[in-house]
């Protein structure tokens, strides 16, 4: 999931959520949870949840941390690599 999903993700009071859980799981899909008006919780998917912890633990690896930092700094100074090329 990305964190442009999350920011697309409907919203809905909290009283509603409690009339219609059972419909609003069933729809799959990121929701954000108010409460007199106020954002207060996001209800996401399982599988989005499994990824996203899959995400996190990655972000702990210090070697793979160093790879993407390095990643990054070429990207930035010799530019990336067209997406048609990068089997070649």
């Amino acid at each position: 999931m990305k964190t442009s999903e999350l920011m697309k993700a409907k919203t809905m009071p909290v009283r509603r959520v409690r009339e219609d859980i059972f419909n609003i799981v069933k729809q799959d899909e990121p929701l954000l949870i108010t409460n007199n008006g106020k954002q207060e919780m996001f209800l996401i998917p399982y599988e989005d949840v499994i990824e996203l912890m899959e995400i996190l633990e990655d972000s702990k690896d210090e070697a793979l941390r160093s790879h993407i930092r390095k990643s990054r700094e070429e990207y930035n100074t010799k530019g990336g690599i067209p997406f048609e090329d990068q089997d070649k």
